[in-house]
């Protein structure tokens, strides 16, 4: 990313979009993607179902994206 950068946002499918909806929180944590902007947003195609209520729930209210 700092190479062909800079990005807005990640568009992850599959297994990908596992690992793109992980790292807005990552990154706001300082685990990963720490020398690149911030994140402004994300397009998920085909990735899991949370099956746990407080997962799901805090999912779409969490507006720190």
């Amino acid at each position: 990313m700092i190479k062909h950068g800079p990005f807005d946002g990640l568009l992850g499918f599959s297994q990908g979009a596992t690992l793109s909806a992980a790292w807005p929180e990552m990154q706001k944590e300082g685990v990963a993607l720490s020398k690149v902007p911030k994140i402004k947003f994300l397009i998920i195609i085909s990735g899991p179902s949370l099956e746990v209520a407080a997962l799901m729930a805090g999912s779409w209210l969490n507006d720190s994206v």
